[in-house]
């Protein structure tokens, strides 16, 4: 009987630290999941117009307690009320997150002028974290640039936030990114704004001034490879630039960039003779002249 005993008390002893050990990992599991958040990127206090049929298309990212980006968390976007909707007429839009931890919403589309709720929620053990983008649309970019400048006195000082005018529009130093051909534009300026839930951190991206170099360059006979350096101001800017080559003897490894970058044409051997030949590639709004000596005979 004593032995009996002294299993059955071996054998209660290990099933509680079993029941222990799981309920401690989920306790850990739902503090891990309790500590994570949902962060706007990108979409918040974005001007949408209908007539164009292109909206700023969100983008969240979750991070966990350390503010790390976490990846592989489903995202659920929905739309509150009319005012919008994704592929195919949808309400609502699935998205996983990427390695940077980032759900990228496509296919976002106006559909009535007025505001427009975007909601973003996970669920990660239990645990629900969510986030609201709010976004306005207007029919016109008329109408959107008059009510940009009833809100903040217009131009990019109210793009940034300068002044704080107050009455009507879209209210107190309001942020506006006017979709034309899937540009933001605001005064003449490129504009991108994105709201931190963390630290309630707007930054606002203007448009790029462009230095390109060399502006000349001479190329030896047999050919060869040139870098072309597009150095872009403000820092962090991000307008959108293009490569124009009518040379069928010249490859570019790139046809477009944003920002700051860098461009390298391969040029092929001149068959002409002695006299050489000239040409030119435009980069970023710049005409790089190219002269290339001939063969010697």
């Amino acid at each position: 009987m004593k032995r009996r005993r002294r299993g059955f008390g071996i054998a209660a002893l290990f099933s509680a630290a079993l029941i222990h050990a799981a309920s401690a990992g989920a306790a850990a599991a739902a503090a891990q999941s309790a500590g994570l958040s949902i962060v706007v990127i990108e979409g918040e206090g974005a001007v949408n117009i209908i007539k164009q049929k292109t909206a700023v298309n969100p983008i969240v990212e979750v991070r966990d307690r350390s503010n790390l980006p976490v990846s592989g968390v489903a995202v659920t976007f929905s739309v509150g009320g009319q005012g919008a909707s994704f592929a195919g007429g949808a309400s609502t839009l699935t998205v996983t997150t990427n390695a940077a931890g980032r759900a990228v919403v496509a296919g976002l589309t106006p559909t009535a002028t007025g505001a427009v709720t975007i909601n973003a929620s996970a669920i990660v053990n239990g645990q629900t974290i969510a986030a609201t983008i709010t976004q306005t649309n207007f029919a016109t970019v008329a109408e959107a640039a008059a009510s940009g400048a009833a809100a903040g006195g217009g131009g990019a000082a109210s793009a940034a936030g300068a002044g704080g005018a107050t009455g009507g529009g879209l209210g107190t130093g309001a942020i506006i990114g006017i979709v034309v051909g899937g540009v933001a534009v605001v005064g003449g300026a490129v504009v991108a704004r994105g709201l931190n839930a963390a630290d309630d951190e707007t930054r606002v991206t203007v448009s790029c001034t462009f230095t390109v170099t060399p502006t000349t360059v001479e190329v030896p006979a047999a050919g060869g490879t040139v870098v072309i350096t597009v150095n872009a101001s403000p820092t962090g800017c991000v307008t959108p630039w293009n490569i124009t080559n009518n040379a069928t003897f010249v490859a570019a490894d790139r046809t477009s960039g944003t920002g700051s970058g860098t461009v390298t044409l391969t040029i092929a051997a001149n068959p002409i003779g002695p006299l050489g030949r000239s040409f030119a590639v435009a980069v970023a709004g710049t005409i790089v002249n190219f002269s290339q000596l001939g063969p010697q005979l």
